[in-house]
């Protein structure tokens, strides 16, 4: 069992120049021109995304934000063809994307205004969940915990890949949580900027990588405890991939790393390794 710290292998100031505009930006989201609701309670809802019936005001489009607010435990099923809507709010939960093999697009690029994926935002019941399985989700920009009340989790499970060109941002202003298991997989393609845990101040941020095949690869910078919280913790095989990496990065944040088990490994291409 080890504990790693990469703290500082950024210099500060560089740091705090990649992160210093989510200090500026509003922990609310700006939403687009529409917003429709899935409503798994609707009296003739199947429980499939593109059912109408399953919708309130629709079926979301390129241009509107699909909203998952239900309190109830249900599971979106995905079949016949790829989707793609703006955005997508998971404000409740939990909630399950069975993706069937399929694509799911959020067309928004990366903005720290407007992300394309937000799990736990202000006006939701105080914790928000997604689960991804059996397929794709292609976005810019994924946030978990995006308001200071916010409290959003991500789980990343069986044959299902998250794949995003921008951050990924685990506690924005609230509190996130990122889980890869069970051979899921999180890519990201973009080298020139930087993800994290514990973005803001007060923010706290955890995610765990945890079994053989289950990978997290950043192309860019991944940081544990910007600002805030972060802890990362990478097990029974699981690996993390980035072009760089730092723990605790700015003058009162925290972060803390675990790597532990045999195959489990943190791979930096600028920094080095650790197992």
């Amino acid at each position: 069992m080890n504990r790693t710290s990469f703290a500082r292998i950024f210099p500060r100031n560089f740091l705090h120049n990649i992160w210093q505009p989510l200090l500026l930006v509003s922990g609310l989201a700006a939403q687009p021109a529409t917003a429709q609701t899935y409503d798994p309670s609707l009296p003739t809802c199947s429980g499939l995304f593109l059912d109408i019936d399953c919708w309130v005001g629709g079926i979301p489009d390129s241009s509107d934000q699909a909203r998952f607010d239900s309190t109830s435990a249900y599971t979106v099923e995905f079949s016949s063809t790829d989707v793609t809507t703006n955005t997508a709010l998971i404000r409740n939960g939990p909630v399950i994307f069975d993706l069937g093999g399929l694509t799911y697009t959020l067309a928004q690029p990366g903005d720290l205004i407007t992300p394309g994926l937000v799990v736990g935002d202000t006006g939701g019941g105080g914790s928000a969940s997604l689960e991804l399985q059996n397929g794709i989700l292609e976005l810019g920009e994924a946030v978990l915990g995006q308001s200071s009340t916010g409290n959003g989790s991500l789980l990343i499970s069986t044959g299902a890949e998250l794949t995003s060109s921008a951050r990924v941002l685990v506690g924005n202003f609230g509190t996130g949580d990122l889980q890869i298991i069970n051979g899921g997989q999180l890519t990201q393609t973009n080298a020139s900027i930087s993800s994290g845990l514990g973005i803001n101040p007060n923010a706290v941020g955890t995610a765990t990588i945890s079994g053989t095949g289950s990978i997290w690869d950043s192309a860019g910078a991944v940081i544990v405890g910007s600002n805030g919280s972060g802890t990362l913790t990478i097990e029974a095989g699981g690996t993390l991939n980035s072009g760089n990496g730092s723990i605790g990065s700015q003058a009162g944040s925290t972060g803390s790393a675990l790597i532990t088990g045999t195959g489990s490994s943190w791979n930096n291409t600028a920094s080095g390794n650790a197992t």
